[in-house]
């Protein structure tokens, strides 16, 4: 018994000397700081990409009215919000808002991957970029075939598309 009770008190007083090694609480606070400027970025072009589209930029800053305003950049109805709630499927649905916003502003399903993997990189591209609102308006229904169809026609010409619909 003595010799767990030795082992808990040893780590114990290791733990303590690290927690209180001086380039132990600099290395957290650089990291603290590191993580504090990430944040911060993102919620700077956040705000301003919300500007862009013509929403409050503060909406970012609370949290589920910041849900419903990605849902509706994204040219959705503010109905389709609390799909975003739905604990099971919400990776997958904040992937796809990624790539509808990524759209909304101009850019290619594969910079909305990058919004979806990526945030603090791809979100100031995407502010400093200069790229313009599309106030898109597409129904539920439309919008996969849509991207669907920007995906399938990529490399064909106008006169190729025209032909076949």
């Amino acid at each position: 018994m003595e010799g767990i009770w030795g082992f808990v008190k040893g780590l114990a007083e290791k733990m303590v000397a690290f927690v209180t090694d001086p380039r132990t609480v600099l290395a957290v606070f650089i990291f603290l700081a590191f993580l504090f400027l990430v944040s911060l970025l993102t919620v700077i072009s956040k705000w301003r990409l919300y500007n862009k589209a013509g929403f409050p930029g503060w909406a970012c800053l609370v949290p589920f009215y910041n849900d419903y305003v990605l849902v509706r950049v994204t040219g959705f109805s503010g109905w389709y919000f609390p799909i975003t709630l739905i604990p099971s499927i919400d990776p997958y649905t904040f992937f796809v808002l990624q790539i509808l916003v990524a759209r909304a502003f101009g850019k290619s399903i594969l910079f909305g991957v990058g919004l979806y993997a990526l945030p603090v990189i791809f979100y100031p591209i995407l502010w400093l970029s200069g790229a313009e609102y599309q106030h898109p308006k597409l129904s539920l229904i439309e919008r996969p075939k849509q991207i669907l169809l920007g995906i399938i026609n990529k490399g064909k010409s106008q006169k190729q598309i025209e032909r076949r619909d």
